[in-house]
């Protein structure tokens, strides 16, 4: 059973492995912005870098807004 929980483990254990990701979004600003800790190492800001690239490509912002958007015309409607 311990073989089988492992792998699973590692695989949630990573998700939240700062390394990994860099830093966090920060939303409600009009900008992009991804907050990388104060001790973070070269890989962390590497990464943080490449996140914004990510959410920039993606178009995160605009379909942030689209969505709350959506949402307020939904409540108006209701």
């Amino acid at each position: 059973m311990h073989c089988l929980v492992k792998p699973a483990l590692k695989t949630t254990l990573k998700s939240f492995d700062t390394s990994q990701y860099g830093g966090a979004p920060l939303l409600g600003l009009n900008g992009l912005v991804v907050k990388t800790h104060g001790s973070s190492k070269a890989v962390e800001v590497k990464n943080s870098i490449l996140q914004c690239i990510a959410f920039k490509e993606e178009k995160i912002n605009e379909k942030i807004k689209e969505q709350i958007g959506l949402e307020d015309k939904a409540a108006e409607n209701n």
